[in-house]
């Protein structure tokens, strides 16, 4: 198998993890990356057109979690007490968890199978139907390479989602979308309007209030959160035993029109709990009008309750963000509309802030037309299109052709067809997708048990 030649595209967890086990079966796998260094979005990156962690970014779980995989372990092995040291905490810091994934890379020898600073550009099938070609520029400029298979890793994050703006023209302030924030210092003095609700958008927010002269946060509707340690101190993540968590998806899965309304309540209430532990005490106000007096805040003055369903939105952990409302160091209002002239922005309730920039943090939006073939959609009405199609009309799209949500711009969902949301049907002897698609699990296991699939399986086809 030493002679078939497989390319990794990204080196994040996904790659990491797809490129050792694609090796350890025997392939001629190397991993094309356009940073410098291995991660994705973890590695902290200067450079504007990529996604990247911040400073101040914490890892949303606990090392209990992310390092219970056979990832961590060889790593503790080889670096005996690597994450129980007291020096890191129970969440990984954005540094850690690069340093995480360096240590992964040199433990198993990957480094040397990596070319850093290559850009994939598009992967097609040559004229023979013998072999992918991969469109690559780098320092030396454009390059094309034959390859038996290709593993796409390249994460669902690269793409930004920005919404429709008829009168940006108007509006004389600093507009940009997160992926291309990297500090609070160039905002120090100013007015600024943060657009979105997850986790990103509240990390910004919180850097600002320290910098800003006042920050504004515009969101149409709630989201789930909770706080990353439960009442006894201990990470919240690590409470729940694996069988009860295996108990609950298999109800999901048979009756979710009995567990999803349940675990919605669940999650609000422990919102308002956990919302309560940092409420100033009152004297002679009982815990219940304590929570009653807490809700009341979170439904009417941050407009955080009622929030979408978890089964359609993730939530977020963010213990911070709540007590910074409650300070008014964040102020909430309704979501953005447009801009009204060269300082004003129109909010969806008609209201109107002055400030001096604008930040959407408003997702990405997912792109495969780095496979141009890959087929499409064709499902539930929808013709069946190749990822080419899908881009071009696109790109020729007007903004009135869509609708603006709290998460940005309302696209028609374009679905590929993979199976297991890994295999092209009509490719799956060559082409695999790993890390498009937002996990309940803890997204760098499942990628990890998933390049294990993809390895073991092209192993067997052509033993």
């Amino acid at each position: 198998m030493e002679n078939i030649t497989i390319a990794v595209v990204g080196l994040g967890p996904a790659g990491l993890t797809a490129l050792k086990c694609l090796r350890e079966e025997g392939f001629n796998a190397i991993g094309l990356e356009r940073r410098d260094s291995i991660g994705g979005l973890w590695s902290l990156s200067s450079q504007a057109e990529f996604t990247s962690v911040l400073d101040g970014t914490v890892t949303n779980l606990s090392k209990f979690i992310v390092c219970s995989n056979r990832l961590a372990s060889a790593i503790i092995r080889c670096r005996k007490d690597t994450f129980t040291k007291e020096r890191y905490a129970d969440f990984l810091t954005s540094a850690e968890a690069a340093e995480y994934f360096e240590s992964y890379a040199s433990h198993f020898g990957l480094h040397q199978h990596v070319r850093f600073g290559t850009t994939v550009r598009k992967v097609l099938r040559n004229q023979q139907d013998t072999a992918w070609n991969v469109h690559t520029i780098d320092a030396k400029g454009d390059s094309i390479e034959p390859f038996d298979k290709v593993v796409f890793c390249h994460g669902c994050e690269t793409v930004p989602a920005l919404p429709p703006m008829p009168n940006r023209d108007k509006f004389e302030g600093k507009v940009i979308h997160s992926q291309a924030y990297r500090s609070p210092s160039p905002f120090t003095g100013k007015r600024v309007l943060v657009v979105g609700n997850g986790a990103t958008a509240n990390e910004i927010s919180l850097a600002l209030s320290e910098h800003a002269t006042k920050v504004f946060q515009a969101y149409r509707r709630g989201r789930a959160a909770y706080s990353r340690r439960g009442p006894d101190g201990l990470p919240f993540d690590a409470q729940s035993s694996w069988p009860g968590l295996r108990l609950k998806h298999f109800l999901d899965h048979h009756v979710p029109f009995l567990t999803r309304p349940l675990a919605d309540r669940a999650v609000q209430a422990q919102m308002v709990r956990d919302a309560v532990r940092s409420e100033p005490v009152r004297r002679g106000e009982s815990e219940a009008e304590r929570r009653r007096h807490v809700e009341q805040r979170m439904r009417i003055d941050w407009h955080l309750l009622p929030c979408a369903s978890m089964a359609h939105v993730h939530p977020v952990v963010q213990d911070e963000f709540l007590p910074a409302l409650r300070r008014g160091d964040v102020i909430p209002v309704r979501g953005f509309k447009d801009f009204v002239d060269k300082t004003r922005v129109l909010l969806t309730d008609d209201a109107v802030v002055e400030v001096d920039a604008v930040i959407f943090c408003t997702g990405y939006g997912t792109d495969f037309g780095i496979m141009p073939e890959l087929e499409m959609n064709g499902v539930c009405g929808v013709p069946l299109q190749s990822a080419e199609e899908v881009k071009r009309k696109k790109s020729g799209a007007r903004v009135a052709d869509y609708e603006i949500t709290s998460d940005g711009l309302s696209d028609p969902p374009h679905i590929p067809r993979l199976f297991q949301m890994i295999f092209p049907p009509r490719r799956a002897s060559s082409i695999a997708f790993i890390s498009w698609m937002a996990t309940q699990e803890v997204s760098w296991s499942v990628s990890e048990l998933a390049s294990m699939a993809v390895a073991q399986i092209w192993a067997a086809e052509t033993a």
